[in-house]
C-alpha cells in the first residue's frame, strides 16, 4: 500500500513539475504563437491578393493534398488567425499576472 502511495505522490510531483514549466514558459509559447500566426495570416493574404486567380481555380499550389488534410490556402489563413488570436490571449494574461505579481513585491 505505501508502495502504491509512494508511485502516486512521484507521478503527481512530476505532473505539478511539468505544469510550472509551461506556466513558466507561458509568455514565451504564446508570444511566439502570436508572432508566427499573425505571419503566416499575412502571407496568406498577401498571396491572396497577389495572385487571385491561384485560389480561386483549384490550382495544385493553393492546395496541400497530404492524408489526412485536405486544405486549400484560405483554410491554412484562418487556421493561422485563431492561433495567433489565443497566443496573443496566454501573453497579455501572462503579462498582466507576471506585472500585479512585480507590483505586489514592491509593496
Amino acid at each position: 500500500m505505501a508502495l502504491m502511495d509512494g508511485c502516486f505522490r512521484v507521478r503527481v510531483e512530476g505532473l505539478v513539475m511539468e505544469f510550472r514549466l509551461l506556466r513558466d514558459y507561458a509568455e514565451e509559447i504564446g508570444l511566439t504563437m502570436f508572432v508566427f500566426g499573425l505571419f503566416i495570416w499575412l502571407y496568406v493574404i498577401a498571396f491572396q491578393l497577389l495572385y487571385p486567380a491561384w485560389v480561386t481555380e483549384g490550382a495544385t499550389f493553393s492546395h496541400l493534398r497530404f492524408p489526412p488534410f485536405d486544405w486549400r490556402v484560405d483554410d491554412v489563413g484562418i487556421l493561422s488567425f485563431a492561433v495567433s488570436l489565443i497566443g496573443f490571449l496566454i501573453w497579455r494574461v501572462q503579462v498582466k499576472r507576471l506585472a500585479e505579481g512585480n507590483r505586489r513585491r514592491k509593496r
